[in-house]
């Protein structure tokens, strides 16, 4: 009952994070904008924070220790930070990438966290202590115990199938554009060195020119006749390397992009298709679990309608009492 009523609140607290995340997008922005890193609408750093704070309040409920609102206001201030950090750092530790960035936020530290969304958030969490708290024990008992389990089973399939397929995505872009990178920079390495050689070979051409001293004045105008000659050779060449070299690139910059084209269309039919197979899987779960409570609840009913004393049994025998009179 505990750890379903938990995986309610995650998910509630979830959706809640997306929500108010899209709308200070769109306010921000004026435009669409994508929240979080799974695909469904979730934003699951809420989620935890949120249930880590409920989880807390209700354990200390049951204890001798009193606590303040400016000490909530702490607490939730410090949890905040440290669990948007660690989160910041982990997914682009893992992804090479991040989904928030508080680099033009005042008081802000390495774009991971900062002051305002802090000091937001222990806010939030004196509304979830004092506030939100009591309401959510007044209904949480009026929801029958399986209809929790369910649920709870539902949400738990759900975030997996997203989780797994949100890491195979990701992780296969960030090959490929490690790939890329790496081609890229090897192909120009390349072309860097080639110039190099041709301009070492021109220096050496032009130190290798030699005259006789009984012609050092005509020397010195083909000297300088040759030097013009092989300036314009050495930088037709030049010219010629350098728009092969980027010819090269382009070619190859194409390829890769209609490779990664290609499997970026891939992958996107392989999610498609396990979202769809995921769904139904679901779905069937559902409707197995939705038969099973329904022949249990009729069971129930044939046992209790068994138990339960027949009429003719109640009414008294007319003929007795004739026969006496």
């Amino acid at each position: 009952m505990i750890l379903s009523r938990m995986v309610l609140e995650f998910l509630m607290f979830s959706v809640f994070g997306w929500v108010f995340e899209t709308v200070y997008g769109i306010m921000r922005t004026r435009m669409w904008e994508k929240r979080g890193f799974l695909y469904g609408p979730v934003c699951p750093i809420y989620g935890v924070g949120a249930s880590a704070a409920l989880l807390l309040a209700r354990l200390l409920a049951h204890t001798t220790i009193t606590y303040t609102w400016w000490q909530v206001f702490l607490v939730a201030f410090f949890g905040s930070a440290i669990l948007e950090y660690a989160t910041s750092w982990t997914l682009e530790q893992l992804f090479h990438a991040y989904w928030w960035d508080y680099s033009n936020m005042p008081f802000n530290l390495n774009g991971r966290i900062c002051l305002p969304a802090s000091t937001l958030f222990g806010c939030a969490g004196v509304a979830i202590v004092y506030k939100l708290l009591p309401l959510m024990n007044n209904y949480e008992m009026r929801l029958p115990q399986l209809l929790y389990e369910f649920i709870a089973m539902v949400i738990v399939a759900l975030f997996s199938v997203d989780a797994t397929l949100t890491a195979s995505a990701l992780t296969n872009f960030a090959n490929m554009v490690n790939t890329m990178e790496g081609a890229m920079n090897q192909r120009m390495e390349d072309v860097v060195e080639s110039m190099n050689d041709a301009t070492l070979q021109a220096i050496e051409r032009v130190k290798g020119f030699r005259f006789r001293p009984n012609e050092v004045v005509r020397g010195e105008r083909m000297n300088r006749a040759l030097g013009v000659v092989r300036n314009r050779k050495f930088l037709k060449l030049a010219k010629d390397k350098a728009m092969a070299a980027g010819q090269a690139v382009q070619e190859k910059a194409a390829a890769a992009g209609q490779a990664v084209q290609d499997k970026a269309m891939a992958a996107g039919q392989v999610v498609q298709d396990k979202a769809m197979a995921a769904g139904q899987a679901v779905q069937d779960k559902a409707m197995a679990a939705g038969q099973a409570v329904q022949d249990r609840a009729a069971s129930v009913g044939q046992a209790v309608q068994a138990k339960l004393p027949s009429r003719d049994d109640d009414v008294p025998d007319s003929s007795g009492d004739g026969t006496e009179s």
